[in-house]
């Protein structure tokens, strides 16, 4: 994980950008003079995130409230998490702290695991779980019933059990003394992983605004 700063002045133009920012970039630091107001192109944003994340900085300039998102983004050929926290500065300004760590390093390392060309999780016991294995495990873990299941898959209920079926008799460890699915899942730890994402093979990089208070980056 790194830590690094963002800052705009009041005119909406970038003071600063935290230099591993610009590294995952292969891009140089930052300087005040090149004047950008919005994230360009050269940056390897999305489209939709640079256009949230301009929405985000001017709710912040002009309403002069803390704002805190999420997001999820490659830059590169590794995908990131990073916590933005946001906040005005007395000049008019805002500053930011954000904290970014590789999606790799997360949920127990499982998404080193992810096979992306053959698109399967392989476990450590050398067995493995498809892409349809983990978006069906996604949504019985959120506790939805396997109607809903089925209908957010675009399978029948009876594809569902019978999936939910194979994916128990994968996960089973004999040692354990009882080998119920969501029992297993817990064991695993694969619990924060499988419901992080419907589709570990097909990530949207995304912005999500969170509720902020008064943030104080100085303490």
């Amino acid at each position: 994980m790194f830590i690094c700063n963002v800052e705009k002045d009041k005119d909406n133009v970038y003071t600063a950008i935290g230099e591993h920012f610009l590294a995952h970039c292969n891009l140089p630091p930052y300087h005040a003079d090149n004047k950008w107001d919005v994230i360009p192109e050269i940056i390897h944003m999305p489209e939709n995130m640079r256009h949230d994340l301009h929405e985000i900085e001017t709710v912040c300039l002009k309403k002069r409230q803390p704002i805190s998102c999420t997001g999820l983004w490659m830059p590169s050929d590794k995908l990131l998490h990073v916590v933005t926290h946001r906040k005005p500065t007395p000049c008019g300004g805002f500053k930011t702290v954000e904290y970014v760590r590789l999606v790799d390093d997360m949920y127990d390392g499982w998404p080193r695991l992810l096979n992306q060309h053959l698109q399967v999780l392989v476990l450590p016991s050398g067995k493995h779980l498809t892409r349809k294995d983990l978006s069906v495990l996604h949504f019985f873990t959120m506790g939805l019933p396997r109607k809903m299941i089925a209908a957010s898959t675009q399978t029948s209920v009876k594809s569902v059990e019978k999936r939910l079926s194979k994916i128990k008799d994968i996960l089973f460890d004999p040692r354990a003394p009882t080998h119920g699915l969501r029992h297993s899942l817990h064991v695993m730890n694969l619990v924060p992983f499988v419901l992080a994402e419907v589709d570990w093979f097909d990530i949207e990089e995304r912005l999500v605004v969170h509720s902020a208070h008064n943030l104080d980056f100085d303490k």
